[in-house]
């Protein structure tokens, strides 16, 4: 998942997003706001997932309608489906019976 970046005018080589988006080669889920002032999608926002290393099939902007901070149920809704598909769904935890003493709650 990126957050939190863009393509900056004048930064240090060693911080600007142009000479590290290429080496991103690992699914990425991008979540940006669709009117969000300070990244715009058009300047800011689809050059940098342009950038991205990352294979097509593995990578996704997602554009939501929102300003530059995303509500958490709005992104929850994004990230929760993407964490599925690269980690698995969650487990669900062992009823109590089965569980071990001083592991997983267990008494």
């Amino acid at each position: 998942m990126l957050q939190g970046t863009r393509i900056w005018a004048d930064v240090a080589p060693e911080i600007d997003s142009v000479n590290y988006a290429p080496r991103v080669r690992i699914p990425t889920l991008m979540l940006n706001g669709r009117y969000d002032f300070e990244t715009p999608v058009e300047t800011a926002q689809r050059p940098l997932f342009d950038l991205l290393g990352t294979p097509a099939a593995h990578k996704r902007h997602s554009v939501l309608e929102t300003g530059h901070a995303l509500p958490m149920e709005v992104a929850a809704r994004e990230i929760l489906p993407w964490l599925d598909r690269y980690l698995g769904p969650v487990a669900q935890a062992a009823p109590a019976s089965t569980r071990m003493p001083g592991v997983n709650g267990g008494r």
